[in-house]
């Protein structure tokens, strides 16, 4: 259990406050896969911003063989109340059959910038706003 800095109430490391910002990292094997990904993800309204992140390289294991492959890496910038929404869309059009999907919390950022994130994310459609969260 951990303690945030205010010495409010402990809480599981794991769990995540809904109106906390998260970045959620994903990689894929090209550009076009990584900007269908954040394409949707943006205009979903699941995220405020998705940084693509060529040239990484990636070492794993995978069915009992090492792995070396050219990658690009996804940082998805969201409220943590987007992020099961965010997960189901990577499973549902990520080109692997095991897409990471890791979330991180952001411990401190510009209070702007993380109202944007929330902001651009709305939890709910507005009756009379055309462009809220497709479903």
């Amino acid at each position: 259990m951990e303690t945030n800095a205010r010495n409010e109430a402990p809480r599981a490391a794991t769990e995540l406050m809904s109106d906390e910002a998260i970045l959620v990292y994903t990689t894929v094997a090209d550009h076009d896969a990584a900007s269908g990904l954040a394409e949707l993800l943006v205009e979903q309204r699941l995220a405020a911003c998705v940084h693509i992140v060529p040239g990484i390289r990636s070492i794993y294991r995978w069915r009992g063989e090492v792995h070396r492959d050219d990658e690009v890496q996804l940082v998805i910038k969201a409220p943590a109340s987007r992020f099961e929404l965010i997960a189901a869309l990577l499973r549902e059009h990520h080109p692997y059959e095991l897409p990471e999907i890791v979330a991180v919390r952001v411990d401190r950022g510009a209070q702007e910038y993380l109202e944007w994130i929330a902001e651009a994310c709305p939890t709910a459609r507005s009756p009379d706003t055309s462009d809220q969260i497709d479903r």
